[in-house]
């Protein structure tokens, strides 16, 4: 939802096109991609000068920084359910996690601002 606004906030300036992968046709992008995306975008995007683009960019290397293959991944893309067969996660990890996303969801992130 947080990487949904940021893409929104980047279009409100002009800045929304985005080079996304999918999986197939009418398939969303995978969380990591769309992060990744967004970053290039605000790390490509030299004119552009907003005091919401460090605080994005750092948090988005905090969040990229996590291994594709790390099990928050999981959690982030499907959500977290009981599952028998899954591994429990690093609480460090997750709280490094939660504490970004808190921060890119105090960013004012509505339109044109």
């Amino acid at each position: 939802m947080l990487s949904e606004k940021v893409w929104r906030w980047l279009g409100s300036h002009g800045q929304g096109v985005l080079n996304l992968m999918l999986a197939g046709v009418g398939a969303e992008p995978a969380l990591r991609n769309l992060c990744e995306a967004l970053v290039k975008k605000l790390g490509d995007a030299q004119t552009f000068h907003h005091a919401n683009r460090e605080p994005l960019l750092a948090a988005y290397s905090r969040i990229l920084g996590i291994p594709v293959n790390n099990l928050v991944w999981t959690y982030l893309n499907k959500g977290t359910h009981e599952e028998a067969d899954r591994d429990d996660f690093d609480g460090e990890l997750v709280e490094v996690v939660v504490q970004t996303l808190e921060e890119l969801d105090r960013l004012d992130l509505r339109g044109g601002r």
